[in-house]
């Protein structure tokens, strides 16, 4: 099962903190919704990535006063996606995998699934295991799907470790030996990018 609500990525971005009118959690964005959302969406507006994949995330959802628009959550998470965010980059993968204002696309979810989780993303990197588990836009790859299970269950996602236990019943030992040598060879790449 995909983690499809995107909720989930919105509250990714509490963990991080953005910049909008000194620092902001996501947490206190929400709790003063009017006037913090006002700061947020001029943040959005001067060019910042963090606040626009929020500004997306918020008009997928219907969130924070905000209508629910699939066409302004495309314009902004693209806006985001296209800096480089991961958050923004998961939000469109999340609108294509589910086709919301889009004709649904599971190669396009994957393209900015793959760009997200190379970043570390935990949703993207789990969301990986569902598309490559179920051949959605991919060939099926059980390797592959152990592969991004095991990052994101890494990271504290339980669906991803209850999925990654479940595939290594079916799999042969060396399988599971190629998918966890695997894990460890895009895990330092991606620590090496952050460094």
């Amino acid at each position: 099962m995909r983690r499809t609500h995107i909720l989930f990525f919105v509250i990714g971005l509490a963990v991080s903190i953005i910049a909008v009118g000194g620092v902001a959690t996501l947490v206190q964005v929400m709790t003063h919704e009017n006037a913090r959302l006002t700061e947020v969406h001029a943040e959005a507006e001067a060019g910042n990535a963090e606040a626009q994949a929020i500004i997306g995330a918020f008009y997928t959802e219907g969130y924070g006063g905000l209508p629910q628009d699939y066409s302004e959550a495309i314009y902004w998470l693209r806006l985001s996606a296209d800096q480089g965010n991961a958050l923004g980059q998961a939000g469109l993968a999340f609108i294509y995998s589910n086709g919301l204002g889009v004709l649904q696309d599971y190669e396009e979810a994957l393209y900015w699934n793959r760009l997200a989780a190379d970043q570390g993303q935990a949703d993207a990197q789990y969301n990986l295991g569902v598309a490559y588990y179920n051949g959605e836009g991919v060939p099926r790859d059980v390797v592959l799907a152990y592969t991004w299970y095991n990052l994101a269950a890494a990271q504290d996602i339980e669906e991803a470790r209850e999925n990654r236990d479940k595939l290594a019943r079916i799999m042969s030992f060396e399988q599971i030996n190629e998918a966890q040598r695997r894990s460890k060879e895009i895990q330092a790449k991606i620590t090496s990018k952050a460094n």
